[in-house]
């Protein structure tokens, strides 16, 4: 019953749009802004790198706090370069970093090793 009453509002059934923690309509605002930043960037690796990066961060789950600054540049029609760097600041400001598909530590991740002092006599 508790589940009915998420999905219902004032009587009216609500969309998978307007449902809580979704807002397909700002990642669809995204990635068509994403994607047309990529056709500009033509054969420039690093725009392309800076945007791929940007969609891994973006377009995956995010806090409600990312989402209410996603929503609010969404608000202003932030478009093209201007767009990048607005989400570039929120990226450095709440620290978010790609989510590694691979789950395997990358190479650059230091190991500890802790040695017994009973091995070593």
């Amino acid at each position: 019953m508790r589940k009915m009453a998420v999905l219902f509002q004032n009587g009216l059934r609500i969309g998978r749009a307007r449902r809580p923690s979704t807002d397909t309509r700002l990642r669809r605002y995204l990635a068509r802004q994403l994607k047309g930043l990529r056709e500009a960037a033509g054969a420039e690796p690093e725009e392309l790198k800076r945007i791929d990066t940007i969609q891994q961060v973006f377009l995956d789950h995010l806090p409600a706090n990312v989402m209410a600054e996603l929503n609010e540049a969404r608000r202003m029609e932030a478009s093209g370069y201007q767009l990048v760097r607005r989400l570039e600041a929120i990226r450095e400001r709440h620290r978010l970093n790609p989510s590694d598909a691979s789950g395997a530590p990358s190479a650059d991740v230091a190991v500890m090793r802790i040695v017994c002092s009973d091995g070593l006599v």
